[in-house]
């Protein structure tokens, strides 16, 4: 008896040692432990862009959000003197004069690249102790929280904010706006961006010859928001 179990000793101790040495080789690989591996590194990148194209498309960056307080940085109530100090050196103010009919702006540039106007109107001077009461920005890299913005077509925008109706008044120069039955901020207008040929309005008008205000539902399929403006104070002031 004492001999068939130093034999069966032997033949365990045997096995384990080879078992040892084919591990210490590469032959049989050694069970996985419990803690998951980082997955491979090109799904990985795939899965970071994704996320990131996810999170862009909704949750614009802070620098750069359209609200019914301000534009990026730049908050209806400061003055211009207080948006200097915020914003990077490299940063350029020039005066738009006029930028639009009964308009002038200070255009707010970066790389030569315009952020966001601030108006006031045509005429008058702003100076750094002046109050921000008026931003406007079609520059399509700002957004809402949303993710609507200049370039936006009406058709996404409606996806979002609900039924759209059009509307201009040939008295504030037929400048044709957007609204939206599902969007409540009062002080954020989105006016429409022209369309190529004779007839620019992106709303799709019975009589517009005829009546001073138009209004309508429909709109044409390439209609888009061309640019967004903010106000303080929006009840005692007029659109632009």
């Amino acid at each position: 008896m004492k001999e068939i179990i130093r034999k069966r000793q032997s033949i365990i101790t045997l096995i384990a040692s080879l078992s040892i040495t084919l591990i210490a080789c590469g032959e049989i690989k050694a069970p996985p432990t419990t803690e998951s591996s980082p997955p491979p590194a090109s799904e990985s990148k795939a899965t970071e862009k994704q996320t990131t194209a996810v999170t862009n498309s909704v949750n614009t960056s802070k620098t750069q959000q359209i609200t019914a307080e301000g534009i990026g940085v730049a908050k209806l109530g400061m003055t211009l003197g207080e948006l200097k100090k915020t914003l990077p050196e490299n940063t350029e103010f020039k005066v738009e004069s006029p930028l639009i009919v009964d308009w002038d702006a200070i255009a707010v540039s970066q790389d030569g690249d315009v952020l966001y106007y601030i108006l006031y109107p045509a005429g008058e001077t702003f100076e750094d102790s002046d109050t921000i009461e008026t931003l406007l920005t079609d520059n399509p890299n700002y957004r809402t929280a949303q993710g609507i913005g200049p370039g936006t077509t009406i058709t996404e925008a409606e996806e979002i904010h609900g039924d759209a109706t059009l509307s201009f008044n040939w008295s504030n120069e037929a400048r044709e706006y957007v609204e939206f039955d599902k969007l409540s901020e009062e002080d954020i207008k989105f006016r429409t961006q022209q369309m190529p040929g004779d007839d620019q309005f992106a709303g799709i008008y019975n009589s517009p010859e005829t009546e001073e205000v138009n209004q309508t539902d429909k709109f044409k399929e390439a209609a888009s928001i061309g640019s967004v403006e903010i106000y303080l104070n929006l009840g005692e002031k007029e659109e632009l």
